[in-house]
């Protein structure tokens, strides 16, 4: 307890040089608490954002797929073999929480009277999609798909881009162009996400004029996947914005899958309606035409002087006027939530087995993998902030040492009297680290609680990041949330401890090093 006391009346009498300290400690321990925070946030935001209500923890894809990064390659991706035999399998395992089949490619938008355009397509089951992907698409304009509905969902974005090279307005099927956002007012187009004023501007400019087209149905095209994709004539339902995330994702447009499937050459559930032959099956489920020249599609087989007209074949796959099956038509990408309870790495293994097991040629992949490009960025983005946290501890250690070696040098006199009068150097190195530990512990304790309580501040005022995509993929979401978990407050008193103990070192050595005569003589 003396030594509490002792040490106490020291800082009181170097108040200032003390103050001096306590500052560097309160600014150090308030910068690594934000900092941690704001990783654990970016960290979190990844998984809330871009997992739950984009990709999913794992991705499936066909085992001749060459291509790993599924979601952002623009070539095409082979097709899923037996996807009711894979969603059965799925649907067996306790470990998987729910999945999500869907295509994916870029498609044409073409126009006969202008410039052509591309987009980046989804083609999906759109009921099924939200449930998986927690409701993440919101209607702006129209409505919203449903699933076995023939439509096109477009953004904002995409239809800024297709005024600018084609010069018309898209107003979603049902609607005119005076009930969409084209008249608004300016503070419900301000609401809109990655709306451009000057192209709404220049649209009204045209409206006024009476020269604005409008039209409520697009002819897409696809593009990549085979010699057989088709345009076919798409009503355009609605216009969308992602609840999260919407920059990162803002190019992208749904389509229902069937339509999709007869786009880009695929074969639809509508195909499987209708009776075919082996031979006649194989050559309508390639989805390339280098793929009717792979073994498993050319087999030896006895001659005919027939031979099979792919038009015809699809001529009579055409949808029929019942009820089907879309699991029934192809599928390139298989989204996959797991459970709470196993790292990426032991699902994407586990399931890996089991797929092999099962005869079934899919390959597993996490969702780093699926989208490589993305999760590499935030990786790199989110090691900086770490960096940065690291870089501010050693300035801490640094200037703190620096400072209390020009204490210990300032106190010889002091300490050399104590020395004189039977001081041993443990009792100074004690004074010296007791001394240090109360700074820390009133200063670097302030630090981190006020760090804490701005986090949650920062967290409650939602600042807006969604403006910049690549903020966005920073810090994992359209705000700038920073999280404070018992983990972090943990790993600041750590740090704090740590950085305690290494600053005081060498002075503390330097002290214990200060004997009478040094203390007389320099008097």
């Amino acid at each position: 307890m003396l030594i509490w006391k002792i040490a106490w009346r020291n800082l009181w009498r170097h108040r200032g040089k003390s103050l001096v300290i306590g500052l560097i400690l309160f600014l150090g321990a308030f910068l690594m608490t934000v900092g941690n925070a704001i990783i654990e946030g970016a960290k979190e935001g990844m998984s809330e954002n871009m997992v739950a209500r984009f990709t999913g923890h794992l991705v499936l894809k066909a085992a001749n797929e060459k291509e790993n990064d599924v979601w952002n390659t623009m070539s095409s991706l082979k097709v899923i073999p037996d996807y009711p035999g894979l969603k059965a399998l799925l649907q067996q395992q306790d470990f998987i929480e729910s999945f999500a089949p869907m295509t994916r490619g870029m498609a044409m938008i073409l126009n006969p009277d202008g410039n052509s355009d591309d987009t980046y397509v989804f083609g999906v089951n759109f009921e099924d999609y939200q449930r998986t992907f927690l409701e993440n698409v919101t209607p702006v304009e129209g409505r919203l798909l449903r699933n076995g509905e023939r439509g096109l969902l477009i953004t904002e974005y995409t239809r800024e881009h297709i005024f600018d090279d084609n010069g018309f307005w898209i107003a979603p099927e049902g609607m005119t162009v005076e009930q969409t956002a084209l008249l608004a007012d300016q503070a419900a187009q301000k609401k809109l996400k990655g709306v451009n004023p000057e192209y709404l501007a220049d649209a009204k400019k045209k409206y006024d004029r009476g020269e604005l087209k409008t039209v409520n149905e697009l002819i897409i095209m696809g593009v990549g996947s085979s010699s057989f994709g088709s345009d076919v004539r798409v009503p355009i339902k609605g216009i969308f914005e992602f609840k999260n995330m919407h920059t990162v994702w803002q190019e992208a447009t749904f389509m229902d899958i069937e339509t999709f499937r007869e786009a880009f050459g695929y074969i639809s559930a509508a195909n499987n309606a209708v009776e075919l032959t082996d031979q006649q099956q194989a050559v309508l489920n390639t989805d390339a035409m280098d793929d009717l020249f792979q073994s498993d599609v050319v087999q030896e087989t006895e001659i005919q002087t027939e031979g099979y007209n792919l038009t015809e074949l699809q001529q009579q796959t055409q949808r029929a006027d019942v009820h089907i099956d879309a699991d029934q038509g192809a599928y390139n990408i298989v989204a996959v939530k797991v459970k709470p309870g196993m790292t990426l790495e032991e699902a994407k293994t586990r399931l890996q087995q089991i797929l092999d097991a099962a005869g079934i040629r899919v390959t597993a992949l996490t969702w780093k993998q699926g989208i490589s490009a993305v999760s590499q960025f935030a990786s790199i983005t989110q090691g900086a902030l770490l960096v940065f946290v690291v870089f501010i501890f050693f300035v801490a250690i640094i200037v703190i040492m620096n400072t209390l070696s020009m204490a210990a040098i300032e106190r010889v006199a002091e300490i050399g009297m104590m020395r004189a009068v039977g001081a041993q150097k443990w009792f100074v190195t004690k004074m010296f680290l007791s001394e240090t530990f109360i700074l820390s512990f009133i200063f670097g304790g302030a630090g981190i609680l006020i760090g804490i309580i701005t986090c949650i501040a920062l967290s409650a005022m939602g600042i807006a990041v969604s403006e910049n995509e690549l903020v966005s993929l920073m810090f994992g979401g359209d705000t700038f949330n920073p999280i404070v978990t018992p983990w972090n407050m943990v790993l600041g008193i750590l740090q704090l401890s740590v950085v305690t103990v290494l600053a005081v070192v060498y002075p503390m050595l330097i002290a214990r090093k200060i004997t009478p005569l040094e203390a007389i003589s320099r008097d």
